[in-house]
């Protein structure tokens, strides 16, 4: 083997790895993100994880709408050896002022809605947290940063519940 035909091997080796990584690292890169949520809450562990383009979707057909604009979603669900779960429903905008009028939009559409109680608000650590049921789940929302959250919980107990809520305004 000639060094010429050694060179254009190497080089054309070299070429097919960096295309090979133009390749796979969008693909790595849709399915990794930068927050690192808990893989246990409140004694339970992380089932589920969503995020991207797909969480996208599910969170603008909860809210019955594609014109929601967001910059991304995630969904994790949460479940303990006895059933119980911890599903939350992240929003993240491109600003605070935007996941503001995505919570405010929220609470205009609920008290229309079939499926859920009237919201009743609570100041939680300086935080206002909206909560209602339905669905057969206890539902916690509200704004923090840029991003909505809305957590839906199987649990029972009131007081378990607003430790859970407490947990989640600290810890995500």
């Amino acid at each position: 083997m000639s060094k010429r035909s050694g060179n254009f091997n190497r080089m054309h080796a070299a070429g097919l790895l960096v295309a090979l990584l133009l390749i796979v690292s969008p693909l790595f890169l849709q399915f990794t993100d930068n927050d690192d949520f808990p893989d246990v809450f409140m004694d339970m562990q992380l089932v589920i994880k969503s995020s991207g383009d797909a969480a996208i979707i599910d969170v603008q057909t909860l809210h019955s709408t594609q014109n929601i604009a967001l910059d991304n979603a995630y969904i994790l669900k949460y479940k303990d050896p006895q059933g119980k779960t911890a599903t939350f429903w992240i929003s993240e905008s491109s600003s605070k002022t935007d996941a503001t009028l995505l919570l405010d939009d929220m609470n205009r559409k609920i008290p229309a809605s079939k499926v859920f109680t009237l919201p009743v608000e609570m100041d939680i650590e300086g935080t206002m947290v909206y909560y209602t049921e339905g669905i057969g789940e206890f539902h916690y929302y509200y704004a923090k940063s840029n991003r909505v959250y809305w957590i839906a919980l199987s649990e029972k107990d009131e007081g378990v519940r607003m430790d859970a809520v407490g947990v989640s305004l600290e810890s995500m």
